[in-house]
């Protein structure tokens, strides 16, 4: 089920949270959570991604370049990033 954020106006900064993530499982059917980040502005968005455990420590996943705890990126105006 998708996850929706309210719209937020071009110079405010907001923390989203998401709940529960999920990643793992057997080879033959591995569990996945997809982030699709949407910039409805003109401007670049810079963004950072923090993963964080049940206990708030840092969790790390592979992202495509290693294992990370963060993950800073930018969505280009009116663009979106998944």
């Amino acid at each position: 089920m998708p996850a929706f954020a309210q719209p937020q106006i071009e110079s405010a900064q907001a923390d989203l949270y998401f709940p529960q993530i999920v990643t793992g499982g057997p080879t033959s059917a591995q569990w996945q959570t997809t982030f699709t980040f949407a910039n409805p502005n003109p401007a670049a968005a810079r963004c950072t991604l923090f993963l964080l455990s049940d206990g708030g420590q840092a969790f790390e996943m592979n992202l495509g370049s290693g294992f990370v705890s963060q993950f800073p990126f930018t969505v280009a105006g009116y663009g979106s990033l998944t």
